[in-house]
């Protein structure tokens, strides 16, 4: 947008981005859309209001189209109108507004299927005329209230914008001109190289049409037409028009339509069109001769220059030819009589040709020549002087003037008191085309005088001078709003509009000028106002004249300084022999400098490098000056500036204290300029930090208790941060909120670094092996430990439990011994060992099962693949049943390769098994192919009308291989999550040296919440891996894709 400034377009003030948002600044209209407007009954609507709503949007659109853009969304919700009560309307919502690229793609969702063209719901490529068949769409809705191609179902909409059929036979057609009717006709078309251009569009007669013509001012719309007009409508909610665009806009939209389609973008060719025109000149000998001319078009035209229709000759050193991309200059050093004649500049690519030429006329230079015999039409003008200028004391004063003239280039320079200026950085000078600038920083008592303008050529000289003075300090008249660049057509009636900011300074007197030069007074057909209470200030032409082509001024002015705005008003001839509109001084957009991105306040480390950065636009391009401490920064020993585009960068090397404070950008161009300022300080130090994994200060102890008793584990570890605990009992954690867990078991923690788990009236069923584990950010450590449940109530050796009571003494040992059940009696033994190597393909299945005796007792089992744990999950299903362990995985990936151990651990013992698991890749695409196969199955006999049993097969088929693919494609996203877990454990190891290696935390797989968060993802993944394996092998039938 910020590409596209232009008066029919939403102005983008500034856009601000952060991390997770996009923030614009946009113009602020509150007129309505074209339906808001055409709806009201309040509002007279006809042909001629219709076709100035038409001729403005196709205005904007030609702006677009010859930037090379394409608006792809042209319907009557994004057309605008500026306020409620005038006629003035932009186009809205670039969401989907693309650059021409040849063989560009991009895919949106367009929620309005009406106004789609024949190329893009056939997926051909697009390019500007798609915006044109939307705009003829759009005129036939607001005409009749319908849309030219309907269907119930989406698929027959389609077809009928393909077959493009419609008519203007229906009665709803009986109201409108033929004049319409045929604008209508040109745009709608089916090919998208025979529909008008938007320069043709203005060209129109229907976007022309003569005031004196009343059939075009009979109101349109009765009620009916209203009310289908009102039921088409989009938006229905009561909210500020502009903010549909930010609710409702099509980027916010994207997320909840189906009408997804894939837009190739394809620049149509266009014949070259010649931008500036040449003029006839005559000149004397010996002097300089240059022809510039601007040229577009598609492919790009080649441009050929010829002298009484010959051809310049490369090789005749007397004529130089430069050609880049859209311009071709001619260049003649030293003028003689064989370049006098007509001189012509054709261009020319397969679309066609443009030409243009002019009379060149060489006279002989004789020293007896007065100043007064040079031709008058050759010396410069000065077509818009500059103006006086009175300023608050400090602030900047701007001169602005515009230079032309039919012959070379003159010489411009600004004077002061008669003397040239001497250029600082406190007096700039800017020059862009003819437009040339002076700009005083920061006026003081001793800059207030007289200043002049000089420009010069061998044909003469034009000067024009102005003041510069000083007001008292105060806040001086300011504009709100300024009047918009306004073409209108002759014998009409006109109007140029501003707004004073009443919250800014007071103003005795407004003027109006034309060419800064002629002040306009109240006669009988020209009305000047301005409003003191509302500060509105209007100029109204009751009848305009081709005179009236003019560049008019509005000023403000107050005793403490004063504000002007401008606008161009362009005149149309509506006579039989169309008249070309008389030149106006070609303006450079400009735009006051903006910082999008800002200097940030930063610390920074003594010897260090830094940079500072930031982002500004403006037009013309700003110029870019860094400050420290007050002082300018030349780029050289510690500093470097970098200017890349509106990126903007400063690197200080080697920093010191000297290179601490107060750093600023100023970004100035001739429409103004913008300062961001930030202080560098230094970065304090941190202090050390003190970081330690947890480490067990007491541990656990194996116990014997009887039925009924009170037990109490308790547990201590140090760490910095403190650790936090967790108890689990037999691999299985104990939680508060656990319905399984018995109010009795309750874990807590009475100070940091301290545990204890409590058990009431212990029974049979709180026997097992009990683990406690103490973790922080940095690291985890675990103990275990068994608790025995004797079978004999009345032996008198149990032991006595206290909390975190030492290792039980040996008599006390024998007694417990001799009373319970000696459950490591019999050590563990492997009866049948995991395999040694496994090899198994890709996509097939993995069972790994072993064997192990374990006596009575409690043990705990724990599968490991390399030294990461493997838990019950979506991939993974561990079982145990008796003496059988079990890992099973329903699909192999290759990342599945590696050693698998199963670990068996009880309180005196332990034993583990280990296997090799090698994958194989698969042959891609097997799958699919069968998938394919399976699919073509099912259509033949379905053709076929084979029996339905067999059809059902068939389908039954096709179902479990996508269901299989699914499974494959969520294999690869869970695959993908653990591999970042990976990472994470690897970048925790190494910020503590390498110490704390695995102590990550738990395994992805424990977390079944991240993979459900993938289940949107997972499911087009699976969808594009099939598409993808049926293309390898070499598969296109649309169809079966």
């Amino acid at each position: 947008m910020s590409e596209l400034q232009h008066a029919r377009l939403l102005y983008l003030h500034e856009a601000i981005f952060s991390r997770t948002d996009t923030v614009l600044v946009l113009e602020f209209i509150a007129g309505g859309d074209l339906f808001d407007k055409y709806v009201d009954s309040n509002y007279s609507v006809t042909e001629r209001t219709l076709s100035s709503t038409v001729r403005q949007v196709c205005e904007g659109l030609d702006f677009m189209h010859r930037k090379n853009y394409v608006h792809m969304d042209v319907k009557p919700e994004n057309v605008m109108f500026v306020s409620t009560s005038g006629s003035d309307c932009k186009l809205i919502d670039f969401g989907l507004s693309q650059r021409l690229e040849q063989g560009r793609s991009f895919t949106a969702n367009f929620g309005s299927l009406e106004y789609l063209s024949p190329e893009m719901v056939s997926k051909e490529p697009c390019g500007c005329s798609t915006d044109l068949w939307a705009l003829g769409v759009l005129c036939h809705i607001m005409l009749t209230g319908l849309a030219p191609f309907g269907g119930e179902a989406v698929q027959q909409r389609f077809q009928a914008i393909r077959d493009c059929k419609f008519s203007f036979d229906s009665e709803m057609w009986a109201h409108v001109s033929d004049t319409a009717k045929d604008f209508i006709a040109r745009l709608i078309v089916a090919l998208p190289t025979q529909r008008m251009t938007a320069e043709q569009c203005l060209n129109h007669p229907w976007l022309n049409m003569s005031p004196r013509e009343e059939r075009f001012d009979v109101r349109l719309h009765p009620i009916s037409l209203r009310q289908r007009i009102a039921e088409s409508r989009r938006f229905r909610e009561t909210v500020l028009p502009i903010g549909r665009l930010a609710h409702c806009g099509t980027c916010q939209d994207a997320s909840n339509n189906d009408n997804s389609l894939s837009v190739r973008l394809d620049r149509q060719p266009e014949a070259p069109r010649i931008l500036d025109q040449l003029r006839s000149v005559t000149q004397a000998t010996g002097s300089s001769l240059s022809f510039s001319v601007r040229f577009n078009g598609y492919p790009e035209p080649t441009p050929v220059w010829t002298l009484n229709d010959v051809p310049i000759n490369e090789s005749d050193s007397s004529v130089v030819v430069r050609t880049k991309l859209g311009e071709t200059t001619v260049n003649v050093p030293s003028l003689n009589e064989k370049h006098q004649g007509t001189w012509s500049v054709r261009v020319v690519n397969q679309s066609g040709r443009a030409e243009d030429s002019a009379r060149v006329s060489v006279k002989k230079s004789t020293s007896s020549v007065a100043v007064s015999e040079k031709p008058a039409d050759l010396a410069p003008i000065i077509q818009l002087p500059p103006l006086s200028q009175m300023v608050v004391p400090g602030t900047n004063a701007r001169f602005h003037a515009v230079v032309t003239s039919a012959a070379s280039r003159p010489s411009v320079r600004w004077c002061r008191d008669g003397r040239p200026l001497e250029l600082s950085d406190r007096c700039r000078v800017y020059a862009e085309g003819s437009e040339h600038v002076l700009e005083i920083v920061q006026a003081t008592a001793a800059d207030c005088g007289e200043y002049s303008l000089k420009a010069s050529s061998i044909y003469g000289e034009a000067v024009a001078t102005v003041t510069l003075a000083l007001s008292a300090p105060g806040p001086s008249p300011r504009f709100r709003s300024g009047p918009l660049d306004v073409t209108a057509i002759e014998g009409q009636a006109t109007r140029l509009e501003c707004f004073l900011d009443r919250s800014a300074g007071a103003w005795d007197r407004v003027r109006w000028l034309k060419n800064r030069s002629e002040e306009l007074i109240s006669t009988d057909r020209i009305e000047v106002q301005a409003d003191k209470e509302t500060g509105h200030c209007m100029l109204r032409f009751k009848t305009t004249l081709q005179q009236d082509c003019a560049v008019y001024t509005c000023r403000a002015e107050g005793r403490h300084g004063l504000d002007d705005v401008e606008c161009a008003l362009r005149v149309r001839a509506v006579s039989s022999q169309q008249q070309p509109m008389p030149t106006l001084p070609q303006l450079v957009l400009k735009r006051v400098p903006q910082f999008s991105a800002k200097l940030r306040d930063t610390a920074v480390d003594l010897e260090s490098t830094f940079s500072l950065a930031c982002s500004v636009s403006g037009q013309p391009r700003p110029i870019v000056r860094w400050y420290h401490a007050g002082r300018p920064i030349n780029s050289g020993g510690k500093f470097v500036v970098k200017n890349v585009g509106d990126f903007q960068e400063l690197l200080v090397l080697n920093c010191t204290q000297a290179e601490l404070g107060e750093f600023s950008a100023v970004a100035f161009n001739m429409a103004g300029e913008a300062t961001t300022t930030c202080r560098v300080i230094e970065a304090e130090r941190p202090p050390p930090m003190d970081v330690r994994i947890p480490k067990f200060t007491r541990t656990l102890s194996s116990q014997t208790v009887e039925q009924g008793q009170t037990v109490l584990l308790i547990a201590e570890a140090s760490g910095q941060p403190s650790p936090a605990f967790k108890w689990e009992k037999d691999g299985l954690e104990l939680l508060d909120d656990d319905p399984f867990v018995p109010a009795r078991v309750q874990a807590e923690s009475p100070e940091p670094g301290k545990t204890r788990l409590t058990i009431h009236g212990v029974t049979r069923a709180d026997e097992g092996l009990y683990r406690v584990l103490a973790f922080n950010t940095y690291g985890r450590t675990k103990h275990s430990a068994f608790l025995w449940v004797a079978n004999d109530s009345s032996s008198t050796a149990k032991r006595a439990v206290a909390a975190g009571a030492a290792e039980p003494s040996a008599e006390s040992a024998s007694a417990t011994q001799n009373s319970a059940t000696d459950y490591s009696s019999e050590p563990m033994r492997i009866e049948q060992p995991l395999p040694r190597i496994l090899e198994i393909d890709e996509g097939d299945s993995l069972l790994l099962e072993t064997k192990i005796f374990v006596a009575e007792g409690r043990a705990i089992a724990m599968w490991t693949k390399g030294s990461r744990e493997i838990t019950y999950g979506p991939r993974h299903r561990v079982t145990r049943s008796g003496m059988s362990y079990s890992l099973a995985i329903d699909r192999v990936m290759l990342s599945d390769s590696g050693c698998y151990t199963l670990s068996l651990q009880t309180a005196d013992d332990k034993c583990q098994t280990q296997c090799r698991v090698e994958v194989s890749p698969k042959r891609r695409g097997s799958r699919a192919s069968a998938l394919l196969s399976a699919t073509a199955s099912a259509r033949s006999s379905r053709s076929a009308s084979i029996d339905q049993q067999s059809t059902i097969s068939e389908a039954t088929t096709t179902a479990g291989i996508v269901e299989e693919l699914r499974r494959e494609s969520l294999d690869v996203m869970i695959q993908k999550e653990m591999a970042r877990d990976r990472r994470r454990e690897s970048q925790i190891a190494a910020a503590s040296g390498g110490e704390f290696a695995g102590i990550a935390g738990l395994s992805i797989m424990d977390d079944t919440k991240s993979v459900s968060a993938f289940v949107d993802e997972v499911m087009g993944l699976a969808i594009t891996m099939a598409t993808l394996e049926m293309m390898d092998d070499g598969h296109s039938d649309p169809e079966a894709l």
